[in-house]
């Protein structure tokens, strides 16, 4: 069988599945825009495509879907249709997929908690809104949505999001892992060994039970306040939070600035490198679903072995990651704070929680475990969409 990956970015969140597919024997191909050249997963070819530069969010997602577009109709006249693909929603890449190639079987995967133009947190509508709706309309050609966490399925466009299943929680626990992580630099300085790294993500969130920009915001400067030896991380969503973050860091005391870093996303790996280096990871949004699944992103943090402070979510039980899922309240910083501060004065004083922490993931979580029922369920859509 062949089988065809498209994302922005190689290779995004389709690492595992891409090897999976690979390891059974399938002739595997990746389409993406960027990665890293010196990485590549056995088994697995790449489609490289050239990176798109226009400033325009909807001219951007239309170029990147028209050159798409033609490397697809070359690989079709190669003879190289696939028999399934997969694809990120966040990427224009596969907008018109299903015309190159009507025979395969299409599997959209939702994986970033994008706000689509009209839901109650998102702005009011605008290009940017334009061009992630337009990306959406590649799932109504699919014959199955899924999303990465219940946070990515609530970003979908509403009658998609009825229909996407969330994936069973697994992450690639070889990759995310202290021993695969490099020396992370921030603030002029390199962790893990600079001292005392929190990192922080700052999305444009408002809901109930959510940590907004200025929450975060207030956390991180209570930290430098009164944790001289920390470093505080943000980690920005969007280019007008990480504009806003920085605006707001050159108007601090020359002696906090030194202790405060402003990013965006970044790759794979230096995400995991961030994780890796990090004392504490917070996270705006609770860490347990109303369902009860861990959100991969504090999989990846605990499997690193770093502690999550989330907002709190009632009647969830953390089990046995319960001592590193701090639960912060959405209305009180300086509670929140306080929290964060003891939490941090545990792990100093020599505890031994990052082992035991890694150890849970790896036992419950691991890719090896989790991913099999999934391979399965696409086998059987597989063979229920024949043609």
């Amino acid at each position: 069988m062949r089988v065809l990956f498209c994302s922005d970015s190689f290779p995004g969140r389709f690492d595992v599945l891409a090897s999976a597919f690979a390891a059974q024997g399938n002739e595997v191909l990746f389409a993406s825009h960027y990665g890293r050249r010196d990485f590549a997963i056995p088994g697995v070819r790449r489609v490289l495509l050239k990176p798109v530069r226009e400033s325009s969010p909807l001219k951007r997602t239309v170029t990147a879907a028209a050159q798409a577009y033609s490397a697809f109709l070359t690989l079709r006249d190669a003879g190289l249709s696939p028999d399934i693909a997969l694809f990120s929603a966040s990427s224009a890449i596969p907008l018109w997929l299903h015309r190159a190639f009507p025979g395969a079987r299409l599997f959209g995967y939702a994986d970033s908690p994008e706000l689509p133009a009209g839901s109650p947190q998102a702005a009011a509508p605008g290009e940017g809104e334009q061009a992630a709706m337009l990306r959406f309309s590649a799932l109504a050609h699919c014959h199955a949505v899924f999303a990465f966490s219940e946070t990515c399925r609530k970003g979908l466009p509403p009658l998609m999001a009825r229909f996407a299943s969330v994936l069973p929680a697994f992450i690639d626990t070889e990759f995310f892992s202290p021993e695969a992580a490099k020396p992370f630099p921030c603030a002029g300085r390199v962790f893990p060994c600079g001292g005392e790294l929190i990192s922080m993500d700052v999305r444009p969130l408002c809901g109930e039970g959510t940590l907004g920009p200025r929450a975060v915001w207030e956390l991180a400067l209570g930290l430098l306040a009164h944790r001289p030896q920390c470093t505080v991380l943000l980690n920005c969503a969007t280019p007008e939070l990480k504009a806003a973050s920085a605006d707001l860091a050159g108007r601090l005391p020359e002696s906090w600035q030194k202790r405060l870093a402003v990013q965006g996303y970044s790759s794979l790996e230096g995400w995991r490198d961030m994780l890796a280096a990090s004392a504490l990871f917070v996270l705006p949004e609770a860490c347990l679903s109303a369902g009860g699944v861990i959100q991969p992103e504090a999989l990846e943090a605990l499997s690193c072995g770093a502690s999550v402070a989330s907002p709190a979510q009632p009647g969830q039980d953390a089990g046995p990651f319960a001592p590193a899922m701090l639960e912060l309240p959405p209305d009180s910083a300086e509670s929140g704070l306080h929290r964060i501060c003891r939490h941090l004065d545990i792990i100093r004083n020599g505890s031994s929680l990052k082992k035991e922490l890694r150890a849970n993931v790896v036992e419950r979580y691991s890719h090896k475990r989790r991913l099999p029922s999934h391979m399965e369920e696409l086998k059987a859509l597989c063979a229920e969409h024949t043609f």
